[in-house]
């Protein structure tokens, strides 16, 4: 899921169309939530392949601003991708969600695509809290 993610929104060049399509699949019922957030986390990465194809040929400073997008991608993915497996990272979407929606039935009371959405929206969040402390050593 993750290498198909990657290689879609590498190839789109748009991580927020891969996700919209990611949505209406899982909407339609093509595929699960389980199935679409490996899917998710590719769509991360694979977003920083505009980046790097700025980056050729850029200034050295350039060069490494897209290493580091890239980088950070690949290392919230490498955090979250195990925790997801192992079911760790859904309950804490879900809890969170629990307590950001509860006027609305909070997580159950969301359809497919806004689960989507709010699971993308709390792995960037999370990521760059984990991340934000080592600043300084991607740079």
């Amino acid at each position: 899921g993750v290498l198909i993610g990657t290689g879609l929104t590498g190839i789109v060049q748009s991580s927020a169309a891969t996700i919209g399509i990611l949505q209406e699949l899982a909407y339609q019922g093509v595929m699960t939530y389980n199935q679409a957030v490996p899917i998710l986390f590719g769509d991360n990465i694979g977003t920083t392949v505009t980046a790097l194809i700025a980056g050729i040929g850029a200034s050295v400073a350039a060069r490494r601003a897209s290493l580091t997008h890239f980088l950070f991608n690949v290392i919230g993915t490498l955090i979250f991708l195990p925790l997801f497996l192992v079911g760790v990272f859904p309950y804490i979407v879900q809890g969170v969600t629990d307590i950001l929606f509860m006027a609305t039935g909070g997580w159950d009371g969301l359809n497919i695509k806004m689960q989507i959405a709010q699971t993308h929206g709390i792995f960037n969040m999370l990521n760059t809290m984990i991340q934000l402390p080592f600043v300084a050593l991607l740079a």
